[in-house]
């Protein structure tokens, strides 16, 4: 299962990882954190605490996807 958003910082993915049992937060094909849920990795983007810097101090001042529905899914 994979997830895009086209954010003002770059493409935002949120993807599986099968081994690891938890859902990643890429940018760049980089994992900047997981989450035990889908929904919760899209929580955290929308509350700009993804660990990716450019995208989390953007808090407050640009509005992130509030729900799964806002993302396209890709798989």
């Amino acid at each position: 299962m994979i997830f895009e958003y086209e954010s003002s910082v770059g493409v935002m993915r949120i993807q599986v990882d099968f081994l690891k049992k938890r859902y990643g937060i890429y940018v760049d094909d980089k994992v900047y954190s997981y989450h035990s849920t889908v929904s919760s990795a899209a929580e955290a983007v929308y509350t700009h605490s993804t660990g990716y810097r450019p995208w989390d101090d953007l808090d407050g001042k640009v509005d992130g996807p509030e729900h799964l529905g806002h993302w396209q899914r890709i798989k």
